[in-house]
């Protein structure tokens, strides 16, 4: 699996669970269309993501309770990111370069945001 499709995939996780809290293992499974095992291993790796200066408290909370699963987020998480120019051109970049199967036009309008070749 390449860069793209695993962070489209945890980021589709979370976002179902944020709006569905409390919903079931098996039921996130089929929605993102995974075995509830890999899905297990898969939010194993979610409770790794979170921001600097990593703190306990900088990471995404998501567990899983009586089959359930839950996510809780930082509250600096739940707005939106607010990149310095040499930091949006470094994500750029490193799309480009890391990743040959990244949907160039996908970047393009961030591209032109911060006048980018």
């Amino acid at each position: 699996m390449n860069v793209a499709s695993r962070i489209n995939r945890v980021l589709s996780i979370m976002s179902i669970v944020s709006q569905n809290q409390g919903i079931t293992v098996d039921e996130l499974a089929q929605k993102v269309g995974m075995k509830p095992r890999t899905l297990m291993k898969e939010l194993d790796f979610i409770s790794l993501v979170g921001k600097p200066p990593f703190k306990p408290d900088d990471y995404v909370d998501i567990y899983v309770e009586n089959k359930k699963v839950y996510i809780e987020f930082d509250q600096k998480l739940n707005r939106p990111l607010r990149f310095t120019k040499p930091e949006a051109i470094a994500i750029l970049l490193s799309l480009e370069l890391l990743d040959p199967e990244v949907d160039i036009e996908s970047v393009n309008p961030s591209k032109r945001k911060w006048r980018m070749p």
